[in-house]
């Protein structure tokens, strides 16, 4: 049997939650209107994790490039180049070729699964808005969202469970 979390109204104050929710029980609450909800997507934005920017060949590259192992493998390079060692060299340079490909690759592959991930991190989520219960995406949750928990359901936010 899953455990349930309650708190109560003064501990609901303490938290910072006064006035409206902090003197409803269960049975009474109405949720956020439609008004509400868009004047909060507006000022908060949606539930979703901040937008990164993809990072394109050239800056993974430059990143890998700024290694200070490769900084250490490219001085070893030019010395044997100046010692006149060009086989040592060369079998060095391909290596050096070789550590920056594999490292772009698994750049590149940590940039899709990143992706995928945020794309899948999106639940949907039961809440009660004017009065009904709405089922949502995830994103669209908003500050003051009165959310219906059911077993094993997943959980789009932090939230504050009432009796």
């Amino acid at each position: 049997m899953p455990r349930k979390f309650i708190v109560g109204r003064p501990r609901l104050k303490q938290l910072g939650f006064s006035g409206r929710i902090a003197s409803m029980s269960s049975g009474q609450l109405e949720g956020l209107s439609s008004r509400e909800v868009k004047a909060k997507q507006k000022r908060f934005g949606y539930n979703e994790l901040p937008n990164q920017s993809k990072k394109n060949v050239l800056k993974i590259v430059f990143g890998l490039l700024t290694e200070p192992m490769i900084f250490l493998l490219m001085a070893t390079v030019s010395i044997y180049f100046v010692l006149g060692d060009k086989n040592e060299a060369f079998l060095l340079l391909i290596s050096f070729i070789g550590i920056i490909s594999i490292g772009l690759y698994q750049e590149l592959k940590t940039e899709k699964t990143l992706q995928a991930l945020k794309n899948l991190s999106s639940p949907i989520s039961d809440v009660i808005r004017d009065g009904k219960r709405v089922t949502i995406n995830g994103r669209e949750i908003v500050v003051g969202d009165i959310i219906i928990l059911s077993y094993l359901a997943k959980v789009a936010v932090c939230q504050l469970m009432l009796d």
